[in-house]
């Protein structure tokens, strides 16, 4: 099935933020995605902490479509979504298990108080034998609340 880790390099920054930014686009489902994540992403930043910045996209090989639309319209956030929403369709490789755990993790990264909390979020819920369905344990091992999600993602399924 291939992998769709693009992991782009934006460049040194100085002083207090993070030496090096990345790009990473994934899909929640993936076994490479879920592989890389659990397995390089989690440990380097135990080791780099603050030193490397990821900017997390669960997106990967999702297409949209919409007849009579410019795709370029459509939001940054409802196109990270990866779900259909009012004549919007979302097609994932892995099929609409994925795309619904893309939009957990969207709704994650948008809700999440703090990058660190950003990263031990997507770790867990990618560490996990079914990603898309972790959500809920994975923020309740980091004593936040859930509920904000769920609000977020029902009002694009």
């Amino acid at each position: 099935s291939g992998i769709f880790l693009l992991v782009a390099a934006l460049g040194l920054v100085s002083g207090t933020e993070a030496a090096l930014s990345l790009d990473l686009y994934y899909e929640s489902l993936c076994p490479d995605s879920t592989r890389f994540i659990s397995q390089q992403i989690g440990p380097m930043h135990a080791a780099l902490g603050q030193d490397v910045t990821i900017n997390f996209v669960p997106y990967g090989f999702a297409t949209v479509t919409r007849e009579f639309i410019d795709l370029s319209e459509i939001n940054f956030l409802v196109a990270q979504t990866s779900v259909s929403e009012e004549g919007y369709q979302f097609e994932c490789q892995h099929g609409p298990d994925e795309c619904y755990g893309n939009l957990v993790q969207a709704c994650t990264i948008a809700h999440a108080p703090d990058y660190d909390t950003t990263v031990n979020l997507i770790v867990c819920m990618m560490s996990a034998s079914r990603p898309n369905e972790a959500g809920p344990d994975c923020f309740q091992e980091n004593g936040l609340d859930y509920q904000p999600i769920l609000e977020m993602s029902k009002m694009w399924e």
